[in-house]
């Protein structure tokens, strides 16, 4: 009888312990829940920081419509063909930019006229392991005998997502690595990617995957159509991408193309066997002023540019942060 008591004495003394116990793994379920929720809400608050107006003056720094403050004088950037001085200041621009939002930036230069710049923001677990959104910042003017080549689309609109990305994520924890760069020398052959990508290989760079941004900012008919260029190996990788269009923008039309070729920057990490998928407006209705000295604001559309610039910063924060 006194064994029957003490049992029951347990079971009384244990039940309450057994029902606080599912009540904690309920909490614990609802803190993780409420965590989850609260990346979500955190990444629509930083890339809501995105706005035409952000991305507009960029822009119009970039392309020369305004002046510009380089080396804490005003300037303006007419042209960024590669062999002028212009485009020189075009990179100290950027260089300038980056340090400014708290990301170390340097440059590299690789021959006598090629300098790309490169923007660093450390990861906190995985330092060595590294996610790149890259541009090219030159331009080409229709005729060698002109240097007039503004590009506010191709590819100032490229410049200005890795800025505006710099500048979001620069105070935004994050566990891998992310890297900045503006490559010069796209137009002649993608030169600055292709040495860029030489120098990491010969590293042993561990770069986890690529975004390209180049042609960014037309949108003719308003239908919010996108390019997202991918090879067989980047397949998932730009898929992932899509999915974060799909979920942080609304007003996108992200359109899958897996091929093999392309003409930018994407391509020399291809050649390396690297993950990078290429952003770009619609070819079906590319910008028709790229190349001259038409391609400049007022022929760019930035809430379009708005849209692609927030879905990258997205997509960077969900990479950077994942397990």
């Amino acid at each position: 009888m006194k064994r029957k008591i003490l049992f029951f004495a347990l079971i009384v003394l244990l039940f309450p312990l057994f029902f606080a116990g599912f009540a904690f793994a309920q909490d614990d379920d609802g803190e993780e829940q409420t965590d989850f929720q609260g990346k979500i809400q955190n990444i629509d608050s930083v890339i809501n920081l995105v706005t035409t107006e952000s991305v507009g003056l960029l822009t119009k720094e970039i392309s020369g419509f305004t002046e510009a403050v380089i080396g804490g004088s005003p300037y303006t950037l007419e042209t960024r063909y590669s062999y002028t001085p212009s485009n020189k200041k075009s990179a100290q621009y950027i260089y300038e930019k980056l340090n400014s939002y708290g990301v170390t930036a340097n440059y590299e230069k690789y021959n006598s006229v090629g300098t790309n710049v490169i923007g660093k923001k450390t990861g906190s677990l995985y330092p060595n392991q590294m996610y790149i959104v890259c541009c090219h910042f030159d331009d080409v003017p229709p005729v060698t005998e002109s240097t007039t080549a503004p590009g506010a689309d191709d590819n100032g609109s490229g410049v200005v997502g890795i800025l505006e990305a710099a500048r979001l994520l620069a105070n935004y924890e994050l566990k891998y690595t992310v890297l900045f760069i503006a490559f010069d020398e796209e137009e002649i052959d993608i030169i600055g990617s292709n040495a860029y990508v030489q120098g990491a290989a010969n590293r042993g760079d561990s770069i986890l995957g690529v975004v390209n941004l180049d042609m960014i900012a037309y949108d003719r008919n308003n239908d919010g159509k996108l390019e997202v260029l991918t090879n067989a190996n980047s397949e998932t990788f730009s898929d992932e991408y899509i999915s974060a269009v799909r979920t942080y923008t609304v007003g996108l039309n992200p359109v899958k193309d897996v091929s093999t070729t392309g003409a930018s920057d994407h391509i020399s990490f291809w050649k390396k066997g690297w993950k990078a998928f290429h952003v770009f407006e619609d070819s079906g209705e590319q910008n028709p002023k790229m190349h001259t000295a038409n391609d400049n604001f007022a022929n760019c559309n930035m809430t379009y540019l708005q849209k692609i610039v927030k879905s990258v910063i997205a997509f960077l924060i969900i990479k950077a942060n994942s397990n």
